[in-house]
């Protein structure tokens, strides 16, 4: 790319993004009867990205609960791709932190939006404006291995754990995550192929509920992290076929 265009790029207005976070449709849906805080949600993406079949994004919340108050769920959405909704991370355990790193596409410049919810219906709300060269919803690299279901899990632990330190955890699994949106070479579309969601459990008790969407990236990652007591870590993914991959794996003492 010239560095003429990646200037031009840099400089033209991110156009049909919502006046404000909280007034585009999806998320106004979300927050329906609440006023979301702007202090407390912490969203780590570039500014710029050549490539928007995959970009890196992180999203921590460090914000007040209530007394008895816990955060529900944490919501990822893109202005401007076909489909919104790109992620949503559903804490069922006092276990697991509010602290995530992902990979999404995005199908152009646009505003990543993401949304914190606690159980008594509290919300916070934070924004990014990121500017894509290359769009990550309708192309596919040609030369990449043709890949139909779920294969080769992969989890990542810590050789060690650190009493009274968070575990963090690392998660792929490869998988084409078909939009529906991607032609194939005579026009017709491919059909929409995706992996629905991961389950966590500790100690076989529900930990985390990460639902994907079309704005999650191919072979879904995730990082995550866990704290307090615990032996065994349960893996579950989901696909829309209804087929299924378990995992297992001991912490470390």
């Amino acid at each position: 790319m010239s560095r003429l265009l990646f200037a031009l790029l840099l400089s033209a207005p991110l156009s049909l993004l919502a006046a404000e976070p909280a007034d585009f449709a999806p998320v106004a849906e979300l927050l329906v009867g609440s006023t979301p805080q702007t202090a407390g949600l912490k969203l780590d993406l570039p500014s710029v990205s050549e490539d928007g079949s995959a970009v890196a994004v992180g999203i921590r919340f460090d914000g007040q609960l209530a007394e008895g108050d816990r955060l529900a769920s944490l919501h990822l959405f893109a202005t401007e791709n076909p489909k919104p909704e790109l992620i949503t991370f559903r804490l069922l355990s006092e276990q697991t932190l509010p602290d995530f790193n992902t990979r999404i596409r995005l199908n152009e410049s646009q505003q990543v939006i993401a949304v914190a919810i606690s159980e008594q219906g509290h919300s916070w709300i934070s924004a990014k404006d990121v500017r894509v060269t290359i769009s990550g919803c309708l192309v596919r690299d040609p030369d990449a291995e043709v890949i139909t279901g779920m294969q080769n899990p992969r989890i990542a632990l810590p050789r060690r754990i650190k009493a009274g330190e968070p575990v963090e955890l690392r998660t792929l699994i490869n998988h084409p995550m078909e939009t529906g949106l991607r032609e194939a070479a005579d026009g017709s579309l491919i059909p929409q192929n995706l992996i629905q969601n991961l389950q966590l459990t500790i100690d076989e008790q529900p930990a985390l509920e990460v639902q994907f969407a079309n704005g999650t990236a191919a072979n879904p990652y995730v990082r995550l992290l866990v704290q307090g007591q615990g032996k065994e870590l349960g893996f579950r993914w989901q696909d829309q076929q209804g087929a299924e991959v378990v995992e297992k794996r001991q912490l470390p003492l």
